[in-house]
């Protein structure tokens, strides 16, 4: 698959901060058990999002960005358990994918349902404190 080239920079950026060296034996750990890459999704000041496939089924594999500090590895495995608390309730014809973190080659990563589409970044972005709270509302409606 061939990225575009701002995905492709990022992508690239992606591999200087995991580091090439700990990137392959990540990717290489996990094509041991299956898991296929598919493509660089996106990074941001946390980490990175792949897709990958796992047992035939496309999840997402977000990856922390190290140097990470201990509270950055509580706030990751949170957001795991926040994700497979709310993956729990979701009821999908395959079954959920449940979020799990695990530690490969000293890299920090957490599989998780791939849902498909635009970056949330590109389709919300408040544009006043009302709106803000008013996303940030909508949100835990549909989550609770």
């Amino acid at each position: 698959r061939t990225l575009a080239p701002k995905r492709l920079r990022a992508l690239s950026q992606a591999i200087s901060a995991l580091g090439s060296e700990k990137c392959q034996l990540l990717f290489k750990a996990l094509s041991n058990r299956g898991v296929i890459l598919v493509t660089f999704l996106g990074g941001g000041g946390w980490g990175f999002v792949f897709h990958v496939r796992d047992s035939g089924k496309d999840i997402a594999l977000k990856v922390l960005r190290p140097p990470y500090q201990r509270e950055w590895e509580k706030r990751f495995r949170r957001e795991a358990d926040f994700l497979a608390k709310t993956a729990q309730r979701d009821v999908t014809i395959e079954g959920p994918v449940v979020p799990h973190v695990e530690e490969v080659n000293g890299l920090l990563c957490v599989h998780m349902e791939l849902i498909d589409g635009r970056p949330l970044s590109e389709l919300v972005l408040p544009t006043s404190p009302l709106a803000a709270a008013v996303l940030i509302r909508d949100t835990l409606v549909l989550l609770c």
